[in-house]
């Protein structure tokens, strides 16, 4: 989750170049019509019942313990915030059908460690490893995005980390960068056994 401040061609060059910064095996694997559809639609925004909406998505290739298949995308939550979210498979089994290589404890801790050099690289305001969740639920809000409800003010660091904690839900890991919510340091939880 990042500050909703550049122009919106520049949040799509910025995230792609922290992602190939990040891993240098970044491959965009969406062709280029349907790339430029996907930008066209965040920086112009497109319209879902009424409401104005930007949404970038683009399928890839990483290298992240182990070539995987990914999605990349971008959602603008307010006009203050906007959420990125690099999808995976992250069971624990392969999937040979779909010619996925699961991910092991071990794999997954790399994977947590390798985020902090992501984490530094690209400042966050809040940053998680989770499955079959993102940031989205840190808000205290039963709104849609867009919404006003989707700001740095509704972001309690308290309410954070004791979801990130519960064992129901599928966070990892999460980074809350401290200055960004008026903490004086930054925040790592990890889920314990």
């Amino acid at each position: 989750m990042k500050k909703n401040q550049l122009d919106k061609a520049e949040i799509i060059d910025q995230e792609i170049n922290h992602l190939r910064k990040w891993i240098p095996e970044f491959q965009i694997t969406t062709d280029t019509i349907a790339f430029s559809q996907s930008r066209e639609e965040f920086i112009s925004g497109y319209y879902d019942e009424e409401v104005l909406k930007r949404s970038f998505k683009i399928n890839c290739q990483i290298d992240l313990a182990g070539k995987r298949k990914a999605v990349f995308i971008i959602t603008e939550l307010s006009d203050e915030i906007y959420l990125t979210n690099l999808y995976m498979f992250g069971s624990r089994f392969s999937e040979i059908e779909w010619n996925e290589n699961g991910i092991s404890e071990f794999q997954e801790k790399k994977i947590i460690n390798l985020s902090k050099e992501y984490i530094a690289l690209s400042r966050p305001i809040v940053f998680a490893v989770g499955y079959e969740d993102d940031c989205i639920a840190f808000f205290n809000t039963k709104s849609n995005f867009p919404s006003e409800d989707f700001s740095r003010s509704n972001l309690s660091p308290k309410f954070i980390t004791e979801h990130v904690k519960k064992k129901e839900n599928g966070f990892e890991y999460c980074y809350i960068q401290g200055s960004e919510l008026d903490l004086e340091e930054d925040v790592e939880t990890r889920k314990t056994a």
